[in-house]
């Protein structure tokens, strides 16, 4: 298989991250919440001709960072499941499709501190960048705004953040049990959050999350950092509250 990373990656990457609460409320009897997309999928690592790379390493300002954690998930590869699918020579995007689907399905199987460390990551890359703050909620942003949040991050910060992500492709390969969250928990999260906020703020929240997707980018930042502020309920409810996000 000879797929070009450079075709792939940057789908792969946001089809990771993204995020928000606007779908949920959609479906559900809070009137309109959530559409979390969820994890970090980085797709497999592809070849690509050195000449190439060389050329992009002199016009792509997050070409280091891209180039890290390519060869920080190459060990995706190595999963058994993963590698008898990429052997059937899938397509760019199909094999972009599968991985992102991969990382992303096993989020919820995920311990209680593999998600609070999920959890953790999100709100170092929502700290570092406006854009991929408002673009967790509304899913407008680039791979560029994500590559350059991911370039924030320690190397602490980004090993851990892969190991999520790869931990997450093998609990979905082996179909780890879990026990599932329901729309009730995520709602009392969002209730008991709310008790520590002042009342212009739970009417502006109110306000975006009736916007959902159409919300301003501040608005949509605003609702995004109210989320992951999740540190402020109580073990038992956080435990299901991010369970919940992350099965979305």
């Amino acid at each position: 298989m000879n797929i070009d990373t450079y075709t792939v990656i940057t789908s792969a990457i946001a089809g990771g991250i993204g995020g928000g609460l606007y779908g949920f409320l959609k479906k559900n009897k809070l009137a309109p919440v959530v559409f979390i997309v969820a994890t970090l999928s980085i797709g497999a690592v592809f070849r690509m001709d050195i000449v190439k790379r060389t050329i992009m390493a002199k016009f792509d300002s997050n070409y280091d960072v891209r180039e890290k954690v390519l060869s920080k998930m190459a060990v995706l590869m190595e999963i058994p499941k993963v590698k008898e699918y990429m052997a059937t020579n899938p397509t760019g995007a199909e094999a972009r499709n599968y991985t992102q689907k991969l990382v992303h399905s096993g989020l919820k199987r995920l311990s209680y501190e593999q998600l609070v460390q999920w959890n953790n990551t999100r709100k170092l890359m929502v700290a570092s960048s406006p854009a991929v703050c408002a673009g967790l909620w509304n899913g407008q942003m680039t791979d560029k705004d994500l590559l350059s949040a991911m370039g924030s991050l320690s190397e602490a910060e980004l090993d851990a953040w892969v190991a999520i992500s790869l931990k997450s492709a093998e609990l979905e390969v082996s179909q780890a049990p879990f026990v599932p969250s329901t729309t009730d928990d995520l709602a009392a999260g969002v209730e008991y959050l709310g008790k520590s906020r002042n009342a212009d703020e739970m009417k502006r929240l109110a306000i975006v999350m009736a916007q959902g997707a159409k919300a301003s980018s501040s608005d949509s930042c605003f609702a995004m950092t109210f989320i992951l502020s999740s540190e402020e309920l109580p073990v038992g409810m956080r435990e299901k509250f991010l369970r919940y996000l992350a099965s979305l």
